[in-house]
């Protein structure tokens, strides 16, 4: 059972990209600590599709590739508000199969971003290759078909989802955040607070 924030009670459900092991998933938990009813979406388009109740939490920076304008673009043309934010620290993982090994690999999948804040390791290991996904834990949950593709997303996730992290911290940059925002229809009230939670 999930409650209102205390913070934004009107708030009853949260719209996120991916589903609760995705980063944005991550994220709405830090914002809802004590649980909020996620709602999960495959696109930007979808996630700003709110009802009069709901937020979004959405990734509008990142510290090594900068800001993301499409996701900052659509907020803006959805007329939703930022009410909260916060960055999030981000730990790039080589996830696989139990039983895989690097021997096996041919293709590696993951979120473009995700792909592109790895871009040193994966230039020493030219031969996998790289194949967008939609987030990172659909690229993750994606693994069921093959011991030949590894996914790039959260250890944390990998293990709850009973995957390996063959390799951890594989990010070019160790200091990785993603800046995510709460962002709500402006029929909310609530104004603009900064939380620094950050997640390792």
């Amino acid at each position: 059972m999930t409650h209102p924030s205390p913070y934004l009670p009107q708030v009853r459900r949260v719209r996120i990209l991916g589903d609760r092991y995705s980063f944005h998933g991550q994220a709405a938990l830090r914002f809802f600590p004590e649980g909020i009813e996620l709602l999960p979406c495959s696109d930007i388009a979808a996630l700003t599709q709110v009802a009069a109740d709901e937020g979004v939490v959405v990734a509008v920076e990142n510290r090594v590739v900068g800001p993301i304008a499409l996701h900052q673009a659509r907020l803006e043309a959805a007329e939703l508000h930022p009410a909260r934010e916060l960055w999030l620290d981000i730990d790039l993982a080589l996830v696989v199969r139990p039983g895989s090994s690097l021997d096996h690999l041919l293709e590696v999948r993951s979120h473009p971003i995700a792909l592109a804040q790895c871009q040193g390791w994966l230039e020493r290991h030219a031969h996998l290759r790289q194949v967008a996904w939609s987030d990172t834990s659909a690229a993750m949950q994606s693994l069921d078909d093959s011991f030949n593709a590894a996914a790039i997303g959260s250890a944390r996730s990998a293990a709850e989802l009973g995957l390996h992290a063959l390799r951890r911290d594989i990010a070019d940059h160790t200091a990785n955040a993603t800046r995510f925002v709460l962002a709500l229809p402006k029929t909310f009230s609530s104004s603009i607070s900064h939380t620094h939670n950050h997640v390792s």
